[in-house]
């Protein structure tokens, strides 16, 4: 998992409000009567229809956080979003009876929204009686994730990322500037034109799965490019928050640690029989729970077992590195970045991991192993 960096990000940002903005202005909102005659539904729904251009930019531009503390409306929704789709993943920690205590602090965790509430009573439940029994609190989760539907059937007239054409996706993949996937580093996602039209080799990810979270589903800070393998087959639709590549990477808090078993290995003349990802004791506890999620949805740790044959030649050079007299005669010639662009194939710069292939975990292999 590494960070993104986009150079060209206030062009980037100007020109994707230049294209959407009056696409969602130009959206007819309907509301059916069934938001009409709920109050707080209809009450959401009315912030919809008064929208302005500069709040429209604000939800495709804005970071989450930065929303969550400006519209009290949005945190509103953000909260009933969370709630029900972290549920299936906190249900399966929780497989147990005698877990009350972490039904309690769940549900207090999302006390403040008005809307996970007004679930409690809907469904005839009491606080007490959610957290005595998985059926009673279930209840109340189905009840928030009608609610949550019927506001994104409204939201969905406004922010689709269907609206988004071919074109426009294959030119923002082109303007973002981040040709290998960010989530394991290890597969191209280039933008191509074909017949004339532009394509990308991958997905647009949702790093909010636009499942839980319709209002954010055409949101540039919501948008990351990714490799098919780590979108379709790992991620999918989870309801589970990850390390938004925009914002962070590892960086030194989790790193490729290798096993060594025999000299053989750290000279890199056979290759490793043992290496895993892992996050650091400085890494703080919020990022440690990230970074845990990422390593799990990802399934880093699998797929890098492929590349132990990478990780041996990398080895080998940074044997030769410290015995061989043709590296201090290039380190004499070249700039550092370019010997060590020569040398492992990588420049070992966190800045370039997003335009070279497999570079985090050779970075780590020669400054951390």
């Amino acid at each position: 998992m590494i960070q993104i960096y986009m150079d060209q990000l206030p062009k980037l940002r100007t020109w994707y409000a230049n294209q959407i903005v009056p696409l969602i202005r130009s959206k007819p909102l309907h509301l059916c009567a069934k938001v009409r005659a709920d109050p707080l539904s209809n009450d959401f729904a009315q912030h919809l229809t008064r929208l302005s251009d500069d709040d429209i930019q604000h939800i495709l531009l804005t970071p989450l956080t930065e929303l969550f503390d400006r519209y009290a409306w949005i945190r509103e929704y953000i909260m009933l979003c969370d709630v029900t789709a972290f549920y299936p993943s906190f249900r399966e920690k929780h497989p147990s009876h005698g877990v009350s205590n972490a039904r309690a602090d769940y549900i207090d965790q999302y006390w403040d929204c008005v809307f996970f509430q007004q679930a409690f009573s809907d469904a005839h439940q009491s606080e007490k009686a959610a957290i005595r029994s998985w059926n009673n609190l279930e209840a109340v989760i189905r009840r928030a994730k009608q609610r949550r539907e019927l506001l994104d059937s409204v939201i969905a007239q406004k922010f689709d990322y269907s609206f988004l054409s071919d074109e426009v996706r294959g030119t923002l993949v082109e303007k973002m500037g981040i040709p290998i996937c960010p989530y394991c580093n290890r597969q191209y996602i280039q933008p191509v034109t074909i017949d004339g039209k532009k394509r990308y080799l991958g997905d647009l990810d949702h790093i909010l799965p636009k499942a839980f979270y319709q209002l954010f589903s055409m949101s540039l800070w919501n948008l990351t490019p990714s490799c098919k393998v780590c979108n379709q087959i790992f991620k999918k639709s989870r309801g589970t928050r990850i390390l938004n590549p925009q914002e962070q990477g590892f960086g030194d808090d989790c790193i490729l640690v290798l096993e060594y078993q025999s000299v053989r290995e750290i000279v890199g003349l056979k290759p490793l029989v043992k290496m895993h990802w892992e996050i650091q004791p400085s890494a703080r506890p919020d990022n440690r729970e990230l970074m845990e999620h990422n390593l799990h949805i990802f399934r880093l740790n699998e797929i890098y077992e492929y590349h132990r044959y990478d990780i041996q030649r990398t080895l080998q050079r940074r044997y030769l590195e410290n015995s061989s007299g043709y590296w201090k005669s290039l380190k004499r010639l070249l700039p550092l970045p370019e010997v060590s662009s020569l040398w492992y194939g990588v420049s070992l710069d966190p800045t370039k991991f997003q335009e070279e292939l497999l570079s985090k975990a050779i970075y780590d292999t020669v400054m951390h192993n």
